[in-house]
């Protein structure tokens, strides 16, 4: 049985992990390393997987790799803080899981820590930085810049030169026109047209996409 060692748990999303690591022949069995207590169960009801779960006393072995288990700027961030501390852990122990129906360009570089779901496509030139998570048939541009923890929801489309700062969360289908840049720890909601320029710290949506109000919520 080939185990992996997942940092944080979100009960939804880690599903969604385990059949991508089973898929791609990296793992069949999760431990799953808490960083605080969880009284929540894995969302399961069609069938389940192996997994152990970890207080958050344990510690994962920094001889083997890791893998960010939720979704979501601040959860990553929190995680990777909270590891670096009690296990020494850096960004080079972090995996990047890349599912085999998705493409990214020769050219094209990932960070540690990325997670791309089924379906993806990343085109020339772009970079992807530490922690981001690319969920399902998403379509990433040529020479774009995505910045680290950042989320990028089942949809989105990005055309050429965007760059995306740290810490943001696309919402699922939306679009970003062509040399558009989104400040860091910003929100675009699903369904956007996002044609201009969008600050720092906004929540943004609409068709155009307009600021609605400073995002109070998180700053990574």
């Amino acid at each position: 049985m080939k185990h992996a060692q997942i940092l944080g748990m979100e009960p939804s999303s880690i599903c969604i992990l385990a059949d991508v690591l089973q898929e791609i022949g990296l793992a069949d069995h999760l431990d799953i390393f808490l960083n605080i207590e969880l009284d929540q169960e894995l969302v399961t009801p069609v069938a389940t997987f192996p997994n152990t779960v970890h207080p958050p006393e344990s510690r994962p072995d920094a001889n083997s790799g890791v893998i960010f288990g939720p979704s979501g700027p601040r959860n990553k961030a929190a995680i990777y803080r909270y590891y670096t501390q009690h296990a020494g852990l850096t960004e080079k122990h972090y995996l990047t899981i890349k599912h085999p129906t998705s493409y990214v360009a020769t050219r094209s570089h990932l960070a540690p820590g990325v997670l791309i779901e089924p379906l993806v496509t990343i085109s020339s030139q772009t970079h992807i930085g530490f922690g981001v998570t690319i969920k399902r048939s998403c379509s990433i541009g040529h020479h774009n810049l995505i910045g680290d923890y950042t989320d990028l929801n089942p949809g989105v489309v990005t055309s050429g030169r965007v760059v995306i700062g740290r810490g943001c969360i696309i919402g699922s289908g939306a679009v970003i026109k062509n040399g558009v840049q989104i400040g860091e720890n910003t929100f675009i909601g699903m369904g956007s047209v996002v044609t201009k320029d969008v600050p720092p710290h906004s929540i943004a949506f609409g068709n155009p996409c307009t600021v609605m109000r400073t995002n109070d919520i998180w700053s990574i």
